[in-house]
């Protein structure tokens, strides 16, 4: 995916959205060629667990997401001229969001929340 350019949006709240451009255009063929089974490397701080869909002119797709130290890896099977991805952080299993809630459930309540290791 050597011609493809990313372009990153962070809306408040911290919602993600990346433009994704396809350049590898033939001038033979009048034609893009699509970009295939790349992996798109992102800095990320928030939740291991996210919802990554690809939205393009044609389909609306879920594609793999995952957390790798610092950096949010997405796979995109297939890229045409262009497309949309839309990743949301979700409450997950690294317990960010859950830990939370419950620090402030326990102070508010005074009392130890039950699972609440931290």
């Amino acid at each position: 995916a050597g011609r493809v350019v990313a372009i990153r949006y962070v809306a408040p709240g911290g919602h993600r959205v990346i433009h994704l451009l396809n350049y590898d255009y033939r001038e033979a063929d009048d034609a893009v060629e699509p970009a295939r089974d790349f992996i798109l490397r992102i800095p990320w701080t928030e939740s291991a667990d996210v919802r990554a869909v690809l939205v393009s002119a044609s389909r609306e797709e879920a594609v793999r997401a995952h957390v790798v130290g610092t950096w949010l890896e997405v796979t995109v099977p297939e890229l045409q001229d262009h497309a949309v991805l839309d990743l949301t952080s979700l409450p997950g299993q690294d317990g960010s969001a859950t830990a939370s809630y419950t620090r402030r459930l326990a102070a508010r309540t005074s009392r130890p929340v039950p699972g609440n290791d931290q």
